[in-house]
């Protein structure tokens, strides 16, 4: 498996053609190397670790766990509530976190007479909500790349989670700035234009106020009718 990360490194580095590389290729790299290296450690415990054993601290594991999840389901409830754009990203750390606790509940407490509840809790709490959190990170994630297609003129709109883009990582280099210059040069509002705008309001705001000051009482009366 190592060597085939080292392929794979390779090859990246062929088809870049020596150039820099990008960070989202550094990124991927660094995970792929990450997984590389699970591989043998997971197969080595695999090998050796028991079947039973004696832990320590199993109050502090469970309630700091249970704790930070509650932390995050509450961040969680915040973001929905108003509305929050980071509302996707909490609700996958949230739905990660119920299923791990899913899974090491049920396992911990398998061949024990409270497996009966720890199943129970993951079929009819755990899981459901996982999956209800994950379909609301999906809805979040295409309803934010209908909008900026709209916003950036464009008739492909992805109606797969998979399919949407990140506009900095997820497209060739200098693709990123592309829908801005778009933007920039659809929109008939640009810094030049709201500066001249803006001064010369003040400039009309600046006249009317003199005139009024100007004019005697009467006659200001007379035009407002």
């Amino acid at each position: 498996m190592l060597t085939l990360a080292a392929r794979l490194v390779r090859a990246t580095l062929r088809r870049a053609g020596r150039a820099r590389l990008e960070s989202r290729q550094l990124l991927s790299m660094s995970i792929l190397a990450g997984v590389a290296m699970l591989i043998p450690w997971t197969s080595f415990l695999a090998v050796t670790l028991p079947s039973h054993f004696r832990a320590h601290n199993w109050s502090v594991t469970w309630v700091g766990f249970d704790a930070a999840l509650m932390l995050v389901l509450i961040a969680t409830a915040w973001a929905a509530w108003f509305r929050r754009q980071v509302l996707a990203a909490l609700s996958v750390v949230a739905a990660t976190m119920l299923l791990c606790d899913a899974w090491f509940d049920v396992n911990t407490a398998w061949g024990t007479h409270g497996v009966k509840v720890s199943i129970a809790t993951a079929l009819a709490g755990n899981i459901p909500l996982s999956l209800a959190l994950l379909w609301l990170t999906r809805r979040i994630l295409l309803g934010t790349a209908a909008v900026v297609a709209v916003a950036t003129h464009r008739t492909e709109v992805p109606h797969r989670a998979i399919d949407v883009a990140i506009p900095v990582l997820g497209t060739r280099r200098g693709a990123h700035a592309r829908p801005a210059r778009e933007l920039q040069s659809r929109s008939s509002v640009t810094p030049s234009s709201a500066s001249n705008a803006l001064t010369r309001a003040s400039t009309s705001s600046t006249m009317r106020r003199t005139v009024s000051r100007s004019c005697p009482a009467g006659s200001s009366t007379s035009q407002s009718r």
